[in-house]
């Protein structure tokens, strides 16, 4: 007789079932060789050591398997990208975290001993202690109170890293990722989640960026300038004949105190910065070019030679010069005084000395003037008449003469000084009025000698340098001359 399992009543050994509760009886048979016999003592003995080696086979292993730590390569989540356009592309990083999350969000667990452990491999027990009284709590429980429980969370806390270069790509161009990860942060992340991160840099090639189109800002532009040299200016800036141009800003290095030839650089912007963006963004394509050199030209720049002088303008002042001397001859002359000849002998040039603030110049065209004084007066109580040729200096001065950059020079012909201070007189020595003592005499406006003209012009212009192209000659004997001289013996 046995005992049913389940109720407790007493059954038949044979049976399998509790015919009171219809339990099922499970069968209890004792250990059995292969000939269905029970074991002998060793045999038992043998089989028992058997179980209990696998048993401890079976824990040891498992200890392993639990202790050894799971290998992470980190490379596999970084993805490097590329957007924008072909020679002015840009790279980008991104870490696949919800992959990562897949991967390991079920394996990685923060292991808190490991978190005292590191801890104390960094500080003293009687700090870490300390450092919980002050808590009032266990490092542990602190350290989680800020940290996810999830041991990828906290390995994604560290991934950092920076792409070069960055910027400006083209297809073709070759970027590396490198990890910004401390060694200190690697090794309590490693610590802490009982694993090994695998981290190297990451060498890309750039492709798949889109051709650009391009357009020429200054294709149609043009510039000005106006002023004299070495004080001109820049006039006008036309911006280039593309659509794109039209929102563009056009900027220049230098706008002030230009000469011919100078270069300016025109820079092209929008709104202060590189226009790059904004014109593949709005039109879909690219300056091919930001900025470019203008060689400065079509300013007037003052003579600062008299080799500068062009024949032409020389000739015309020359004409005008002679028509104002014989004018003023004529002027304050009377009819006793004709000009018997008017010789050019050449002229000063002076511009303004280094270092002083003046612009400009001025051109004195020198003259000998041969004038016949002819008066008598039959009544005359002694000397009767006075026929000379008296010779002496005049000039014309023309102010700012200035030469085209295609070397014609012009000036202001309408414009002009004449020595009208500077005198000296001619007595005839015949007297006006018979009995009286007062002889004819005549103010001439000029100079008696010509190192005295040279003298007077260097004296009022101190600030200037003078170029002397002047050189004195001497009248040829002439009619006038001749035909004074026989009237004289006359009387």
């Amino acid at each position: 007789m046995k005992k049913c399992q389940h109720c407790g009543k007493e059954i038949q050994d044979q049976n399998v079932f509790c015919p009171y509760c219809g339990g099922k009886q499970e069968r209890n048979e004792g250990p059995h060789n292969a000939n269905g016999s029970p074991p002998s003592g060793k045999s038992l003995i043998a089989m028992i050591v058997g179980i209990v080696a696998a048993v401890v086979f079976i824990l040891v292993l498992g200890a392993a398997l639990a202790n050894r730590k799971t290998t992470i390569n980190l490379n596999k989540y970084m993805a490097i990208s590329f957007d924008g356009y072909d020679t002015m592309g840009k790279a980008k990083c991104e870490f696949d975290a919800d992959k990562f999350e897949k991967d390991y969000g079920k394996k990685l667990k923060i292991h808190k001993e490991a978190v005292r452990n590191w801890l104390k491999e960094k500080v003293s027990e009687e700090d870490l202690n300390d450092f919980e009284g002050l808590l009032g709590r266990s490092v542990e429980y602190y350290y989680s109170s800020f940290t996810p429980g999830s041991g990828t969370e906290l390995i994604k806390g560290i991934v950092s890293g920076t792409i070069d270069p960055r910027e400006n790509l083209s297809n073709g161009d070759m970027v590396t990722f490198s990890w910004n990860i401390s060694d200190e942060d690697l090794a309590f992340v490693e610590a802490c989640c009982n694993c090994r991160l695998k981290i190297s840099d990451i060498t890309q090639k750039v492709d798949g960026l889109e051709k650009v189109k391009t357009f020429d800002p200054f294709d149609g532009a043009g510039i000005s300038f106006s002023g004299i040299a070495p004080d001109g200016q820049l006039n006008e800036i036309k911006p280039g004949s593309d659509a794109a141009c039209q929102v563009l800003r056009y900027r220049t290095d230098k706008t002030r105190a230009l000469s011919n030839g100078d270069t300016v650089t025109v820079t092209v912007t929008y709104n202060g910065g590189d226009p790059t963006d904004y014109c593949v963004g709005k039109y879909g394509k690219i300056p091919a070019q930001t900025s470019k050199e203008f060689k400065v030209g079509g300013l007037d720049s003052y003579v600062t030679s008299a080799s500068q002088i062009s024949d032409n303008a020389l000739q015309q002042m020359q004409s005008q010069a002679e028509d104002a001397v014989s004018d003023f001859i004529a002027d304050y002359g009377d009819k006793y005084i004709t000009v018997a000849d008017l010789q050019y002998l050449g002229n000063y040039l002076i511009t303004p000395k280094e270092g002083v603030n003046l612009t400009g110049n001025g051109l004195y065209l020198v003259y000998k003037v041969r004038a016949n004084f002819n008066y008598s007066n039959p009544e005359s109580d002694h000397k009767k008449s006075f026929h000379e040729n008296v010779d002496y200096y005049v000039y014309c001065k023309f102010h700012n003469l200035l030469n085209s950059d295609k070397g014609e020079t012009s000036v202001d012909l309408t414009k002009y000084d004449m020595n009208y201070s500077d005198n000296f007189q001619v007595d005839s020595g015949v007297e006006e009025t018979a009995g009286w003592s007062f002889t004819k005499w005549w103010y001439v406006y000029g100079y008696e000698k010509l190192d005295v003209m040279r003298s007077g012009i260097v004296s009022s212009n101190r600030r200037y340098n003078l170029e002397d192209n002047v050189m004195d000659v001497d009248f040829d004997s002439s009619p006038a001359a001749d035909e004074a001289a026989a009237r004289e013996e006359q009387f």
